[in-house]
């Protein structure tokens, strides 16, 4: 038995020439069901006001009108292939030509519903590729590049009402960061030229207590473009672009931080943005899609592999991971730190990947020591009463406190304006939501802002920019994500 749950907001069916043509009555909204069998779908007719069945040469609908508002209702058979809502405003509306929006899992289901908007004050500075970083129950806007794509060493601090100026020696734009056991936050790295040019080594560390930055170690090698995790006391760095192997070798090493100073350790794949996951306290699982020069990383035997470095022993060994070999993870984006994508609770990590064919996957990554397992689960590509493609950004942000994991989307372009969509996966119950923003669309692209997870769950966006990246802009927003359920 299937079970969907649908709000009725709808789209607009685009049609074009197939086979059957159906003459539905106007204004309706419901759902349309794709089967391989028409007869096996079950669905009572008290619970619509008009049904209709209908074969096509792609496959047999089950068309039902009437549907209320996150009205759920049951399919009993196994043959449901795709699912829609529609809006139909009378005329001919010919089944089949609207290209796949959502597949039906056997125990999903996706509802569709509004994402609440709070406008903050504006930041002081515009900034793109900048750190967002927790300080309580607020939040610091740290570095990035400004307008011109130049750099800026600045740092605001956002109070609940207003943003002030926190000093900070470096721009870290497009660096790395990572909350501390302690609390305070290490960011680092980042280019050290103007548009994108230059690696840096120097690190500043930001003290939610006293709200302000001292300045920290040096790592051994420069760096842009890397991720960091703490482990066992220590932070680990790795990660770079374009890098410059000259007299230092191919298989580049991490750069820890003891509490002290840095030192490297190990040596691996180079990577650019990489994930990197803790394993049951043992050791560190690093990936990504890219090698520095934003190449594809491919390996001899067909099969994608991470590395896994056991600190303890000091020893790094292959993982694979053969979920990716058809699912390609999405790049991090340059303010995202990779635990966030991860349930301190259950230690699953929630990556989304991409199919060739460019549908959306949702990966659960189960991660041991002695292997990973992984759950798919397909998520749109399209939002649903729209019909609008959605790009994803790379990573999520996991609520264990409502068991959720989110993912950040959007569709338009700079002359129409952007629509921003959260996806809610609730791993507790296997429930999703698409959320539309209801303050779109927005003059730049909400993919390409910062973003942070709030203790209280909310999502705050920052920055962000519009035509290209020498045009950031100074936004500042609050959402509060819909119960997926």
């Amino acid at each position: 038995m299937r079970s969907l749950r649908f709000s009725s907001l709808a789209f607009c069916l685009t049609v074009a020439l197939l086979l059957s043509v159906v003459h539905l009555p106007a204004s309706a909204q419901g759902i349309i069901v794709k089967s391989e069998d028409v007869g096996c779908i079950d669905i009572p007719a008290t619970q619509f006001s008009w049904v209709k069945s209908v074969a096509t040469d792609d496959g047999d609908y089950r068309l039902c009108i009437g549907l209320t508002d996150n009205h759920q209702f049951t399919l009993g058979t196994d043959a449901v292939i795709e699912a829609y809502e529609g809006t139909f405003d009378g005329g001919n509306v010919i089944p089949g030509t609207v290209p796949s929006i959502m597949e039906v899992n056997s125990n999903f289901s996706v509802r569709v519903s509004h994402l609440s908007c709070e406008r903050l004050p504006h930041m002081t500075v515009p900034r793109a590729a900048h750190q967002l970083i927790p300080s309580g129950d607020v939040f610091v806007a740290v570095g990035g590049h400004t307008t011109g794509f130049e750099l800026t060493p600045t740092a605001e601090l956002f109070d609940g009402k207003s943003w002030r100026s926190v000093p900070i020696a470096s721009p870290h734009d497009d660096g790395y960061s990572a909350v501390l056991p302690d609390g305070r936050v290490i960011v680092g790295g980042g280019y050290s030229e103007n548009n994108g040019g230059g690696y840096s080594r120097p690190s500043d560390i930001y003290d939610p207590v006293t709200q302000t930055f001292t300045l920290g170690p040096r790592t051994i090698l420069s760096r842009a473009r890397a991720k960091a995790i703490a482990f066992a006391d220590k932070v680990y760095v790795s990660g770079n672009w374009h890098y410059d192997l000259t007299g230092l070798p191919s298989t580049p090493p991490f750069d820890v931080y003891n509490g002290t100073s840095f030192s490297t350790e190990a040596a691996q794949d180079p990577r650019s943005r990489p994930y990197l996951f803790p394993v049951e306290g043992k050791g560190i699982l690093e990936f990504a899609p890219t090698d520095y020069d934003g190449n594809p990383l491919s390996y001899s035997d067909g099969v994608f592999k991470g590395d896994y470095y056991m600190p303890a022993s000091k020893g790094m060994y292959y993982m694979n991971i053969s979920v990716f070999n058809q699912w390609t993870p999405l790049e991090l984006p340059a303010d995202a730190r990779p635990t966030d994508s991860q349930s301190a609770t259950t230690g699953n990590a929630y990556v989304l990947g991409r199919h060739a064919d460019g549908n959306y996957g949702i990966i659960i990554l189960h991660l041991s020591d002695i292997g990973i397992s992984s759950e798919r689960y397909s998520a749109p590509s399209f939002f649903p009463p729209t019909h609008a493609p959605i790009s994803f950004r790379g990573g999520s942000f996991v609520c264990d406190k409502r068991q959720e994991a989110y993912f950040v989307g959007s569709s338009g372009n700079s002359k129409t304006g952007f629509m921003l969509y959260l996806m809610t996966f609730n791993f507790a119950f296997l429930k999703m939501s698409v959320a539309i923003g209801d303050a779109g669309p927005f003059p730049f692209d909400p993919v390409t802002a910062s973003w942070l997870l709030l203790p209280d769950g909310r999502l705050v966006m920052t920055g962000g920019y519009t035509t290209s990246d020498a045009v950031p802009v100074t936004d500042a927003w609050v959402f509060t994500p819909p119960r997926s359920y």
